[in-house]
């Protein structure tokens, strides 16, 4: 569980990263940034 933690604690910051560079318009049908 720890590591599971971890890793998620450490993803949030690119997260963020990413919910400043990209703007709702750059959302897919699913509301997320991937380009699939």
């Amino acid at each position: 569980m720890v590591e599971i933690i971890k890793v998620y604690r450490e993803s949030l910051p690119a997260l963020r990263l990413i919910g400043k560079r990209y703007t709702d318009s750059d959302r897919g049908i699913d509301g997320g940034f991937g380009k699939t």
